[in-house]
């Protein structure tokens, strides 16, 4: 598959057919130093870390924004990065992200101006009723993070160090949701592997039959995956701030 086809893949968001664990058993790293998942080519960082964003005149969440801003500003709060909401109405605007109402919860990866083929302007990241869940705001932080740049967890070409992914318990048509990437397309830096990154899937994410599709290699750390964490771990945010040179 072409790079740019590669990176242009829509990352989803998907809610676990268990109830995933929440508690956190021991601190998942062992001591072990990894490297971290994210696009690593600068076109696809957002120039100078601003994120130009707003609402499809036809998104019908928007009494959920609080939610969403507050996702954006804990990403501000730990990162370079800052969200500035596009309110003009201008025929020449920025190239900036576009909120929708799609199917479910998705994001394409990173800052794709360069692949607008149809000369847009924008680039969209879909949030259904069903990615707001009040105070826990570890989707709509999940969703931003792949907005920025970041892959999955599991994405990361080292992830077989760290967990053995069951193929044969996926639905087939999901498998390219645990595809891995070579360092050349996440980018080189050495951070730890975070089972409970929100980053990261669970461990019946995509599931056949309520079996497992992912098992870590500790099982300590087991607990650990598929949104244990508050939201993004510092390793995420370490990964953004060397994305855009914090």
């Amino acid at each position: 598959m072409a790079l740019p086809c590669l990176l242009a893949l829509f990352i989803l968001t998907v809610v676990a057919t268990n109830s995933e664990a929440t508690s956190v058993v021991g601190n998942g790293q062992h001591g072990r130093v990894k490297r971290s998942k994210f696009v690593g080519l600068e076109e696809f960082r957002w120039p100078n870390g601003k994120v130009i964003w707003r609402y499809d005149p036809k998104y019908n969440h928007q009494d959920k924004r609080d939610q969403l801003e507050r996702a954006m500003s804990v990403i501000e709060k730990y990162t370079c990065v800052n969200f500035e909401e596009l309110k003009t109405n201008s025929p020449r605007l920025p190239y900036y992200l576009r909120v929708i109402n799609g199917l479910g919860c998705y994001s394409s990866l990173g800052y794709m101006k360069k692949y607008d083929e149809k000369k847009l302007g924008r680039q969209d990241l879909s949030l259904s009723l069903g990615c707001y869940k009040g105070h826990d705001i570890r989707t709509l932080l999940h969703e931003l993070g792949h907005a920025l740049g970041l892959y999955h967890e599991q994405s990361r070409p080292d992830r077989d160090d760290n967990v053995n992914v069951i193929n044969g318990n996926i639905l087939p048509n999901e498998l390219p949701q645990y595809m891995k990437y070579p360092w050349a397309v996440t980018g080189r830096t050495k951070l730890p592997y975070n089972y409970a990154s929100a980053m990261h899937y669970g461990s019946r994410f995509f599931t056949r039959k309520g079996l497992a599709t992912m098992l870590t290699k500790d099982w300590r750390d087991q607990f650990m995956i598929g949104f244990s964490a508050p939201g993004l771990g510092e390793a995420d945010y370490q990964a953004i701030n060397t994305m855009y040179k914090c």
